[in-house]
């Protein structure tokens, strides 16, 4: 079985726009950066995501 684990760590600190439809996503601060989710550059988050995306396409050729 394989996993796909993100370390992320939820504060107060409500930074960059709030999403109406993920509101606490403005309050992320994820472990593989350091950084707030509106701090990351596109490329920092592609990144960090990568291993759910793996994850995702794997159980899904599975599931097909």
């Amino acid at each position: 079985m394989e996993s796909a684990e993100r370390s992320i760590l939820l504060t107060d600190h409500v930074v960059g726009d709030l999403n109406p439809y993920f509101p606490l996503r403005s309050m992320y601060l994820i472990g593989a950066t350091g950084k707030y989710v509106a701090e990351q550059t596109l490329e920092e988050e592609h990144r960090e995501l990568d291993p759910l995306y793996t994850a995702l396409k794997k159980l899904m050729q599975h599931l097909l």
